[in-house]
């Protein structure tokens, strides 16, 4: 049976009034990403951006652009896995025209040109398979101040989630919170979580090289077992400084 994503968007007063509702079709994909909205061609109306796809399956039509105005397709780029993640937007080619930041499974995490759809930068571009390094699915990045002193905002974002490991399975992997260059991709500093004996959950904090004083970084115990990342209500009791190569 085949799936698809069938997009019905009306765009304010303005287009209502002048009768400009359009619909797209994309077939044989489903998506869990929420359409987000940015002007990619400098026509003064929002274009639409989503993900699509499968879980564990590679699609042509992994991530889509369509025209605000007609709902005509500006460009897709196809995808190692489901890309779920909803984009967010920054301009790093300095062309005047925002580019797209968008996550999904197999560690994709991917800076993508704006105007013309073509790669800018892939977290993990080796052809192997990422969960052997420690990755799994990234999520919804967030945009932070300037780490590196280049002027463009840096990424924060999540990874984790080996969805392949069984019910009964308390090993789990490490997730990761980590900062990222929005210019080139380079990781710049790694939060982890991994699941102690309860109640105490670990977090290791690495700063790559070159971003804090003698290689330094900090193990956290935190108090109370809680979800990765979920450290809402959780109480640090104890920081310890360590050499990386604990981590």
């Amino acid at each position: 049976m085949f799936k698809s994503i069938l997009l019905l968007l009306v765009f304010s007063a303005t287009t209502l009034v002048l009768g400009q509702n359009w619909q797209a079709f994309t077939d044989s994909i489903p998506t869990l990403s929420s359409a987000r909205a940015c002007d990619l061609n400098n026509d003064g109306i929002k274009d639409i951006v989503l993900g699509g796809g499968t879980d564990g399956v590679a699609s042509n039509n992994g991530i889509m652009a369509y025209n605000g105005l007609n709902g005509n397709l500006l460009w897709k780029r196809a995808a190692r896995n489901e890309v779920f993640g909803s984009a967010v937007f920054m301009d790093i080619t300095n062309d005047g025209i925002k580019d797209v930041f968008m996550v999904g499974r197999q560690a994709q995490l991917l800076a993508i040109n704006g105007a013309n759809g073509n790669l800018l930068w892939d977290y993990f571009p080796y052809n192997t398979n990422p969960a052997d390094s420690g990755l799994y699915n990234f999520y919804n990045p967030q945009f932070i101040a300037d780490v590196t002193g280049d002027g463009l905002q840096d990424i924060l974002v999540a990874n984790g989630g080996d969805h392949a490991a069984p019910v009964w399975d308390t090993t789990r992997p490490p997730g990761h919170l980590m900062v990222v260059n929005s210019l080139n991709g380079q990781l710049l500093a790694r939060l982890w979580c991994r699941i102690a004996p309860r109640p105490t959950v670990l977090l290791w904090w690495q700063i790559s090289k070159g971003m804090a004083p003698n290689g330094f970084c900090t193990a956290l115990a935190v108090k109370h077992s809680v979800a990765t990342f979920g450290l809402a209500s959780s109480r640090i009791c104890s920081t310890t400084r360590l050499r990386p190569p604990f981590l």
